[in-house]
Formats: structure tokens, sequence, C-alpha cells
């Protein structure tokens, strides 16, 4: 799905259905710096929810990126 967005580089991507892990609970992060063996900080999360993609990484020292949803995005456009 990445490469045919034109998505490349990556050695790896992480799935929470395919690790049977949850964002919301801290337990996918947790087992993707075991996995990559690295400290929270030279990780970055990018992602729209914020809770799962946002607060829940931060607050584990987690760099992120907050993505607003488009919905959210055109919501704020005055009609």
């Amino acid at each position: 799905m990445l490469a045919r967005c034109g998505i490349a580089g990556w050695d790896r991507f992480y799935l929470s259905s395919e690790v049977g892990l949850r964002k919301d609970s801290g337990k996918l992060y947790e087992h993707i710096l075991a996995m990559e063996g690295v400290k929270p900080h030279q990780m970055v999360m990018i992602g729209d929810n914020e809770r799962s993609d946002f607060q829940i990484p931060a607050n584990m020292g987690i760099r992120t990126i907050h993505l607003l949803k488009p919905v959210n995005i055109m919501r704020a456009i005055p009609a």
C-alpha cells in the first residue's frame, strides 16, 4: 500500500491488528521500542487520533506529529 502511494525507504511497518497490541494502551509502542532497540526520543509517531497517536506516545517520551483529520479541517472553514 505504501509503495503504491510513493512512500518508500521503510524497513518495517507495525500494524496493531497484525501484532495484536493496542496503541491506546501504550503496549504497541512498548513493543516497537523493544523490537527496534530504540529509546522513546528516537521514535516518531505520526497520526490523526489525538489520544492514541498523540497523547499516549508523547507521554511516553516519543516524538509525535499530530495530523488533523480532513473532516475536522473542513468543519473549521466558514460556510
